[in-house]
């Protein structure tokens, strides 16, 4: 099976990576750090290929892709778990900006790249994995909560645009939405305790 983790280097990326990189299985890792994602292909070479991006420089990312398409046949899974987060009740435009760039416009193209990917193949599942941050607006974190929703809107299967979109042969596209998360807790969950880790995410459970 050909696996492409996005947001692979902690957490729950890093997790699923390892559930995956077993038997027959390639998996596509991609991080902006180098070196964690060298010390995973030096773990797991036979299973592990490494793609240090920054998904907000479309450019590389597409890069990326095209070379994954290169490598492999055909993709059977995509899972997207990259993003940011940053408290800021101050409403400093430079943080909000880059919330949105990361978790919206740079999240839109890797999931809408990967999603026609799999409309080529007429098979294939997306899976994007994103926030409970997103059910309800925050004052402390206004750009976070809000490109959360966003993504929760994009992809659940209760919305309309999800039955439009994605509802298409042979694939499928799930939404997970995450309370307790294996990688530190980003800076807008440091005032929310509702959103506190609690403890490790499991590939078992």
């Amino acid at each position: 099976m050909n696996v492409v983790i996005v947001g692979a280097t902690s957490g729950i990326g890093r997790e699923l990576w390892k559930a995956y990189a077993t038997g027959n299985n390639k998996i596509f890792v991609w991080g902006r750090r180098l070196p964690l994602l060298e010390q995973m292909k030096q773990e797991r070479k036979e299973h592990t290929h490494i793609f240090p991006v920054d998904i907000t420089k479309t450019e590389d990312a597409s890069l990326c892709i095209q070379k994954i398409r290169q490598e492999c046949n055909s993709i059977d899974l995509v899972i997207m778990c990259a993003g940011i987060g940053n408290l800021n009740d101050s409403l400093d435009y430079d943080v909000e900006l880059a919330t949105i760039n990361t978790n919206v416009v740079a999240w839109t193209y890797i999931v809408d790249s990967f999603y026609k990917i799999l409309e080529d193949q007429s098979e294939g599942h997306l899976v994007t994995i994103t926030s409970v941050g997103g059910l309800t607006s925050s004052p402390l974190a206004p750009a976070y909560a809000a490109t959360k929703a966003y993504q929760i809107y994009l992809t659940s299967r209760d919305y309309d645009v999800l039955k439009i979109l994605f509802l298409a042969g042979n694939i499928v596209v799930r939404l997970i939405l995450r309370q307790v998360l294996g990688s530190p807790p980003p800076k807008s969950y440091r005032k929310m305790p509702w959103l506190t880790m609690r403890r490790k995410y499991s590939p078992s459970r």
